[in-house]
């Protein structure tokens, strides 16, 4: 019967430098078992006799061991990974993904072209002309950032494009001069509004604003 010194030695001899070259790829022992047709504590004891440990030359990190060293998070790198812009190593599908100092210096390259696209931009508003900032990432033909609130720009489009700017398209809601002529009759305010069925507050405030 053969002894483990001996099983180990003949494995060697088989697939000694294919192990050490998918260890050093940074696959897992279990995949390399199932390569070369052996159990993973078998391929755990050829790498302990021959190097004296199973690490392999290339550091691999996980991918959320990589996003605490890069100050970064797991969501983001799967971002970046998606989008093509960082190719980790993954033995299989499914598999978890690990990342090689390439990997790494892809994902610092990218989060560096990220932080420059969401640096803020000096505008200045349309309207009231007061200085005030962007994110670059949020402009775009539909919104320009032209101004400084909500307000600014809605002021800017009724100038522009409202009744200040086309008075002919301004249309009265009620009859102004008939509900005038209602009261001026001696109708009262619950009357105007039954007959005309117009709200009793809109009736009151119209009458209040010829008032002045």
């Amino acid at each position: 019967m053969s002894t483990v010194n001996e099983q180990v030695s003949g494995i060697w001899a088989l697939y000694g430098g294919e192990i050490k070259a998918l260890r050093d790829q940074g696959h897992t022992l279990q995949v390399i078992a199932d390569k070369c047709g052996v159990s993973r504590q078998r391929i755990h004891q050829i790498l302990v006799k021959q190097y004296g440990s199973t690490k392999g030359d290339n550091t691999f990190v996980t991918r959320e061991a990589a996003a605490r060293l890069l100050g970064t998070s797991p969501t983001t790198l799967r971002y970046l990974e998606k989008k093509g812009k960082v190719k980790p190593m993954q033995a299989r599908p499914h598999a978890r993904v690990l990342y090689d100092d390439e990997a790494m210096r892809q994902v610092s390259v990218a989060l560096q072209e990220r932080a420059k696209r969401r640096e803020p931009l000096l505008r200045v508003c349309k309207l009231c002309g007061a200085r005030f900032y962007r994110k670059s990432y949020t402009l775009h033909p539909g919104s320009p950032g032209n101004f400084c609130s909500k307000r600014c720009a809605g002021i800017w489009a009724g100038n522009h494009y409202g009744f200040t700017a086309h008075p002919e398209n301004k249309r009265q809601k009620y009859d102004h001069e008939g509900i005038q002529r209602l009261e001026e009759k001696g109708l009262s305010i619950p009357q105007i509004s039954r007959r005309l069925t117009i709200p009793y507050a809109s009736v009151y405030y119209i009458l209040k604003e010829k008032k002045k």
